[in-house]
């Protein structure tokens, strides 16, 4: 948790982003439990946060990035 505060306070132009993540085929079956691993493995992987269910098969999910990191996505994007 240290860490990633850290990491939060050394981005210079930080950016909200909202992804969806695809629910595990048990968690669509109604498995309250695998539901809960879902959202934790989510919430583990740095930087992220589940904000809500979004549909019957995808997690909202709340990133923060770099500015920078963004365009620089993007122009090798369009690189390609």
């Amino acid at each position: 948790m240290l860490k990633e505060s850290l990491q939060l306070i050394s981005i210079r132009h930080p950016v909200d982003e909202f992804r969806l993540e695809p629910m595990s085929v048990r968690a669509k079956n109604g498995s309250q439990l695998a539901e809960f691993f879902n959202i934790f493995r989510i919430t583990f992987t740095p930087m992220s946060l589940v904000t809500r269910r979004d549909n019957s098969e995808s997690w909202r999910v709340h990133i923060v990035t770099s500015q920078i990191d963004n365009s620089n996505q993007h122009q090798n994007i369009e690189a390609s």
